[in-house]
């Protein structure tokens, strides 16, 4: 009784987002239990709790970790229900916590058996075994293995906590983007049949995220999903949700061209002043999902100062850290890209920003070679970037026309866009004003495809520029 009486007072804190008060309780718990957690978490012992962890994995096959016994060890079921509670909140207040608590849960699948939760422990790993190491395959297998144990306990309950890492985190280094979005949406149904409303709102924002940033999804049609989404968020006082959604909501609104202004009509302020909440209550991921979204519209309309802007505020500001990668993250590495090989053939030099760009081109690389679907036209497009600040005109221009045909056949309708757009220009610089006016044309062909009538007109500025001064 003493314990579910913890465990409801955790989970109160947690909703009421007393994050350090949420996993001070845990701790605790945790303590009594016999489970100690640091109070210090140093970068050596979590790498240290890694190769351990790490090498008490390499014993098991697949079959093997999906043959474990059940857990029956009452104190370790009481453990490792703990440590999920504090890691759901250690991703936002103590993000390197996370990993110790997630090695822990392992450890406890490991020497105890699996139970249900199980499934939470080995989606985690797998989310940060991408992300702190890229190792895309060895992530992939553990997503994997957390979507049999939750096949293996029918744990329908927890279907919304494990497809945030397995389809949120994980798979989309190895499957097509387009793959998540039912998943997403099969999520928040299941996660609101079950009554775990946190957890299935969750899903609207990786939705819309993976549809809005990666995707490319009709802008009209989203646009008018997110204001379904974000009315149900309002209903059920998510605010994590609400924020997000609102963020996103932004950025379609303003893609589509309209005047509305969420941040007004959902937090009765303007965006500056959402930010500026946002950065008084030391809410990181929330301030570098802002700067990635001013980023991301600043560089489709061509503002390429405002953009850099954007980007070097997110990276000195708000890194990133140990925090599990989502999708909008991947595309924002993409654009960081673009941006700076933008500035590395300028004259400014207040950041590497060759140094910067060719960084983000080895990224892409690698991450090419775990998903050519998701990323073969990103990697091409830097490439092309990159051959222009070197000056191989011949090269740059295979790789432009390479991005083009791959971001097609793969259905990224914005990225094809945003190629035809940058092919355009590097036309024009090279004086050859009809091909410009050939790209920029196929640019508002795809802007329009998309929805993003901001972008269109955009393109019909250019385009009457061009045409304006070839006929001179």
């Amino acid at each position: 009784e003493k314990l579910n009486a913890y465990h409801y007072l955790i989970r109160v804190l947690a909703a009421s987002r007393k994050y350090q008060e949420t996993i001070s309780k845990v701790m605790f718990v945790l303590e009594e239990l016999g489970e100690n957690i640091p109070k210090e978490i140093t970068a050596d012992l979590v790498l240290r709790e890694s190769k351990e962890t790490e090498a008490a994995l390499c014993n098991y096959s697949e079959p093997e970790l999906l043959g474990l016994p059940l857990m029956t060890d009452r104190r370790a079921r009481t453990k490792i229900l703990m440590l999920t509670e504090a890691m759901s909140v250690a991703y936002r207040g103590t993000p390197f916590l996370l990993p110790i608590l997630v090695y822990r849960m392992i450890k406890l699948s490991l020497e105890h058996g699996l139970c249900d939760i199980s499934s939470v422990a080995f989606c985690s790993l797998g989310a940060l075994m991408v992300t702190a190491r890229e190792d895309f395959e060895g992530g992939y297998r553990m997503g994997r293995v957390a979507i049999e144990i939750m096949k293996r306990f029918d744990a329908e309950r927890l279907i919304s906590t494990v497809y945030t890492g397995v389809y949120g985190n994980i798979f989309i280094w190895k499957e097509p983007f387009q793959a998540g979005l039912d998943k997403h949406i099969e999520a928040y149904e299941r996660g609101t049949y079950v009554g775990d409303m946190n957890s299935a709102l969750h899903h609207y924002g990786q939705y819309v995220g993976l549809a809005l940033w990666a995707c490319g999804e009709n802008l009209l049609k989203l646009e008018e999903n997110i204001r379904i989404f974000l009315r149900r968020a309002i209903q059920y006082k998510n605010f994590v949700t609400i924020s997000s959604l609102t963020v996103h909501f932004s950025l379609a609104v303003q893609l589509v061209g309209s005047s509305e202004d969420p941040y007004s009509t959902f937090f009765h302020c303007s965006e500056d002043e959402f930010f500026q909440r946002a950065q008084q209550n030391k809410g990181n991921i929330l301030c570098r999902f802002v700067c990635h979204s001013r980023m991301f519209i600043a560089l489709y309309k061509g503002d390429m100062d405002v953009a850099a802007k954007w980007y070097m505020t997110s990276k000195h500001k708000y890194p990133r850290g140990m925090n599990p990668r989502f999708s909008g993250g991947l595309v924002s590495e993409f654009l960081e890209g673009l941006v700076s090989f933008h500035f590395a053939r300028s004259d400014n030099t207040d950041e590497p920003w060759a140094e910067l760009g060719e960084s983000s081109m080895k990224r892409l690389k690698k991450w090419t070679e775990s998903s050519t679907w998701n990323f073969a036209n990103k990697l091409y497009l830097l490439e092309a970037e990159y051959y222009v600040f070197v000056g191989d005109e011949t090269r740059a221009l295979e790789k432009y026309q390479a991005s083009i045909a791959v971001a097609k056949d793969h259905r990224f309708v914005h990225e094809e866009g945003l190629a035809h757009d940058k092919t355009a220009s590097f036309h024009i610089h090279h004086g050859r004003k009809s091909d410009a006016l050939f790209h920029f044309a196929q640019a508002r062909k795809c802007y329009l495809s998309w929805g993003a009538r901001a972008l269109v007109k955009v393109m019909d500025d250019k385009i009457s520029s061009l045409s304006t001064a070839e006929s001179k």
